[in-house]
């Protein structure tokens, strides 16, 4: 009995059961879809810290979405540090704000982000799905 081989095309060509389920690439970027208001539920159930990995993670997405460099460690261990975490936000409102081509302004989500953040989360997570 002979074993078939497989072409190089069939061994390089991944297999991929639901294409709808794997994260989209923009110029490079995975966008990961989530659920809103998981992020705020999660972050509630974990006291904090999913909030810690979703700005990562989302921090990370953006940078690659408006093709912008910077350092997605730096600006997450930044929000620790009084007056220069409003600082990190801003920027992070900033790119919001230029990722959705003005129809988020900066100043209602950083104000968000101070008062509520929850619902600034909620809205970020809103845009950054309309790009995935």
């Amino acid at each position: 009995m002979a074993v078939k081989k497989k072409s190089a095309k069939e061994v390089a060509k991944p297999k991929m059961e639901n294409p709808a389920a794997q994260p989209q690439v923009i110029s490079g970027t995975k966008v990961k879809v989530r659920n809103p208001l998981m992020v705020v539920v999660f972050g509630f159930i974990t006291l904090g810290i999913y909030w810690l990995y979703w700005f990562y993670e989302t921090r990370k997405e953006l940078y690659g979405l408006i093709k912008k460099q910077g350092n997605v460690v730096v600006d997450t261990i930044l929000l620790f540090v009084p007056l220069v975490n409003l600082w990190v936000l801003y920027k992070y409102s900033l790119d919001i704000e230029e990722l959705s081509k003005g129809k988020q302004n900066k100043w209602v989500i950083l104000l968000l982000w101070i008062v509520l953040f929850p619902i600034a989360q909620y809205m970020i997570q809103e845009e950054i799905n309309k790009h995935a």
